[in-house]
């Protein structure tokens, strides 16, 4: 047997294996006190040490929120937060602060101090139908909030479920279907790209400036803006000529937050081509002779300030204007450089699921859906086809 002890009110957690050698984890804790004012002990096996861990997070929670061993004196905002806790670390935190946001802001007014086990099939009815009501700057809340928002309550009563808050199949979201929210048509993401020529332009006019390799990086692997700044150099495999996704680098209610990339998708593996490796190969030399020059320290970032520390998204935006600027080309956001990879690369290459999973999307419709513009030529050639197929005059 294996001890692993934590210091009080985090529990402890004990390996113990078999004569076959099997192993389970017992986590043990002691919170709170009984009727009887005697500290309450908690004790669980599990077959892993992540599972043990999890249950002693949980507990953790529940007795932070007064819940502990009362399930049914749960609030929607209590459990909501609970599961928001236990995706951290597993989900961008730009993500989770985000869903904080919404849920503080859209739920918590109307439902927030319900009681789990109260917010019923038609609660969440008459919930849903206020949602086209609701206004957010003054418009409006969009299709993809509101999706947000069924998201979150879908999952929190999921996650609930699996705490033994509620019972088991006492998810009421299920038997709900959310009256349609008012659409409008997406905007093609292409509309924001740089043309082919103004590409071209602005990497000609720029690639001389220091910050120019990470703009460049940028437009010819479609990486996020946050994924670029998040990038170091053990993330990139010269031999393999490969770029691993793996952090990305937000702000997070104005701070700088580092974390995992925003979805299970986004953590990819991007092919680097010749002329990546050599610029990526040269910026690493430039940079250990600036570091060297200035006496900062070594973190490990691929891109940093002149000082040697992690890039800010702001900054980043502001060395993109003034570069647009140099080059004679309108102003884009840096994560407009990716719409453009994705639309030129969609222009030139007929392999459209490489191009969606080089993006990190979860599907291929989403790509094809969001750069819709690029496919107009296709579109008119399939219709004008026709032409010769059905001419009358043969």
């Amino acid at each position: 047997m294996v001890n692993e002890k934590k210091s009080h009110g985090q529990g402890s957690i004990n390996v113990e294996v078999n004569s076959n050698g099997v192993g389970k984890y017992r986590a043990q804790v002691m919170l709170g006190n009984d009727d009887c004012g005697k500290p309450r002990r908690f004790s669980r096996t599990f077959a892993s040490r992540k599972q043990a861990q999890q249950y002693l997070r949980d507990l953790e929670v529940q007795h932070r929120n007064g819940v502990l061993g009362n399930p049914n004196r749960v609030t929607l905002m209590e459990a909501i937060e609970m599961l928001l806790e236990s995706k951290e670390g597993k989900r961008a935190p730009k993500t989770i602060y985000e869903y904080r946001v919404e849920a503080r802001r859209y739920i918590a007014p109307t439902l927030g101090k319900m009681m789990l086990k109260d917010v019923t099939v038609l609660v969440l009815e008459h919930y849903y139908a206020s949602l086209n009501q609701m206004k957010k700057g003054g418009a409006p809340l969009s299709a993809s909030v509101q999706s947000h928002i069924r998201t979150l309550l879908n999952q929190t009563f999921k996650d609930a479920a699996k705490r033994k808050l509620v019972g088991v199949n006492e998810n009421p979201c299920v038997h709900v279907r959310p009256e349609p929210a008012k659409r409008h048509q997406p905007k093609s993401w292409s509309e924001c790209a740089f043309t082919e020529e103004e590409t071209t332009q602005f990497l000609k006019k720029t690639k001389d400036d220091r910050w120019s390799v990470i703009f460049s990086l940028v437009v010819r692997s479609g990486l996020r803006n946050g994924e670029a700044c998040g990038l170091k150099w053990e993330d990139i495999d010269f031999a393999s000529a490969v770029l691993h996704v793996r952090r990305t680098r937000s702000l997070v209610g104005g701070r700088p937050v580092e974390g995992p990339p925003k979805s299970r998708t986004s953590i990819r593996d991007i092919p680097l081509s010749p002329y990546l490796l050599t610029m990526l190969k040269e910026h690493q030399v430039g940079q250990r002779l600036e570091a060297n020059y200035a006496g900062w320290p070594n973190n490990g970032y691929v891109f940093t300030t002149t000082r040697g520390k992690p890039l800010e998204l702001g900054v980043v935006l502001k060395q993109m204007h003034r570069l647009c600027d140099l080059a004679g080309v309108p102003r884009k956001r840096v994560h407009d450089l990716r719409h453009t990879f994705a639309t030129l690369a969609l222009a030139n290459s007929p392999m459209q699921a490489a191009v969606s999973r080089v993006l990190g999307h979860s599907r291929l419709s989403l790509t094809l859906d969001r750069y819709q513009s690029v496919f107009e030529r296709e579109r008119r050639a399939a219709v004008a086809s026709l032409d010769h197929v059905l001419s009358m005059d043969r």
